[in-house]
């Protein structure tokens, strides 16, 4: 256990990655089931911490823990998103549309690309205006010239 600044909590990163791992190499969607249920507790765990964390340091002035409030602000929905998502899918059995999932923490822009017979891919897809605007700056450069 770890304290500070009369917290009190656990740091649950390793079951939290030994859980994760497990889902990776587990077969069967039945057998990952108990696991997910295992990591979302403890992701619901650590949002609880995170919660009083934020609580207590409110009222501060710090420049340092105002940067960490904004980050606690951004981050906290995506990973309640995360968990309502793991839930629908995973424990509910729903077929969760592509364009609801987030797929990336850190990126929540990122979309799932699938490329025929190929492994999944995330990242960004090109905008299907960006050849028109191309084509279009081409145009205007022909009609300069």
């Amino acid at each position: 256990m770890a304290g500070g600044a009369g917290l009190e909590w656990h740091d649950h990163c390793r079951a939290a990655k030994k859980r994760a791992r497990k889902i990776q190499f587990t077969r069967g969607p039945p057998n990952r089931v108990p696991l997910y249920h295992e990591l979302i507790g403890i992701t619901h765990a650590t949002l609880a911490y995170l919660r009083q964390a934020a609580a207590q340091l409110a009222m501060a002035s710090n420049p340092l823990v105002e940067l960490w409030q904004a980050q606690v602000c951004h981050c906290r929905p995506l990973v309640e998103r995360i968990i309502t998502q793991s839930e629908r899918r995973v424990l509910a059995g729903e077929l969760v549309p592509a364009s609801d999932k987030l797929v990336s923490l850190f990126e929540p822009h990122a979309d799932i690309i699938v490329k025929g017979s190929r492994d999944t891919e995330y990242g960004h897809k090109p905008a299907r205006h960006f050849k028109a605007d191309v084509k279009t700056h081409a145009e205007r450069r022909h009609d300069i010239a």
